[in-house]
């Protein structure tokens, strides 16, 4: 085999543009995890807005000592919020590193969330996109309770 042949292929007899073809897929693949987690993260918004309003509307001048309940609700869905905030980011990161990988690695096409830190869920719980959103709730839900207790 000449050294031409042997530089245009990978150790498996893999093309440049084969290996290219295998990197856009992965890097596809890992793209659509990243939106199924912002997607997940709006829904759960959505939602938590929704069952908010609802149980305000139906509660009204009853809500009372429920606010703390309804505060708790709001809490457990930042939780869940900052959870998928925090793979995104995970991922996120394992995209940039898998597009920084030589070529030669394309044939490699694990997908695994890479290990983060406990910091990075408080990061993500205090992040705008969380902590603003729902802490805004949480002031509509307190102020709701006040004026229904006058």
């Amino acid at each position: 085999m000449s050294a031409t042949k042997e530089s245009s292929t990978s150790a498996t007899g893999l093309s440049p543009e084969a290996l290219a073809t295998l990197r856009a897929a992965h890097l596809q693949m890992i793209q659509g995890i990243i939106g199924r987690m912002s997607g997940a993260s709006a829904t759960l918004k959505g939602f938590c807005i929704t069952t908010t309003a609802a149980i305000l509307a139906l509660q009204g001048d009853a809500l009372g000592g429920r606010v703390f309940w309804l505060l708790v609700l709001v809490a457990l869905f930042a939780m869940c919020d900052a959870g998928y905030l925090r793979m995104e980011r995970d991922f996120r990161r394992l995209y940039a590193t898998t597009a920084k990988r030589p070529l030669s690695a394309a044939e490699d096409m694990a997908i695994e969330r890479p290990k983060g830190h406990a910091s990075g869920y408080i990061r993500a719980m205090v992040s705008w996109s969380v902590a603003a959103f729902y802490i805004c709730i949480a002031a509509a839900v307190v102020l709701i309770g006040v004026l229904a207790g006058k």
